[in-house]
C-alpha cells in the first residue's frame, strides 16, 4: 500500500506544482482548493486499501493470476465511477457527505482486511494445491 500511496501523492504533488506555475492565477485558484488537499489526503488511503484487500480476496479464491488482476479491475470500476461522478460534479459532496464516505470506507476496509486475513493461506499460495 504504501508504495502506492507514494506514487499518488507524487503524482498529485506534480500536478498542484505544473497548476501553479504554468497555470493562470484565475485557474490555479479554482484548482488548488484546501478541500481537495484534504480529501486527497484522506481519501487515498482509504480507497488503496479498499482495491487491496479486494484483490486479495479475489486471488485467495482464483486459481489464474491473470483472472485475478481481470477480476480485480473489474472490482475496481465503482470506485474509479463514483471519484469520476464527484471529479465532474455530477455528484456534488459535502462535508457531512464527506464524513459519512469516509467512515463507510474506513468500516468496509476494517470487514475486508478480517476477510481478507482470514481466507489467505500462506501454505496454499507456496505449494500451489487446493
Amino acid at each position: 500500500m504504501l508504495p502506492s500511496l507514494a506514487v499518488a501523492y507524487v503524482v498529485y504533488g506534480l500536478f498542484l506544482a505544473c497548476v501553479e506555475f504554468f497555470a493562470a492565477p484565475a485557474v490555479a485558484s479554482a484548482l488548488i482548493r484546501p478541500s481537495d488537499l484534504l480529501a486527497q489526503l484522506c481519501f487515498t488511503p482509504l480507497l488503496a486499501g479498499l482495491s487491496i484487500w479486494i484483490a486479495i480476496l479475489i486471488s485467495t479464491r482464483s486459481n489464474d493470476i491473470r483472472v485475478a488482476q481481470q477480476f480485480s479491475s473489474l472490482a475496481s470500476l465503482p470506485s474509479i465511477a463514483v471519484t469520476t461522478l464527484v471529479g465532474f460534479s455530477i455528484i456534488k459532496v459535502s462535508l457531512v457527505a464527506g464524513l459519512v464516505a469516509a467512515a463507510a470506507l474506513l468500516l468496509l476496509n476494517r470487514i475486508g482486511w478480517r476477510f481478507a486475513s482470514a481466507m489467505f493461506d500462506r501454505e496454499q499460495l507456496i505449494v500451489g494445491t487446493r
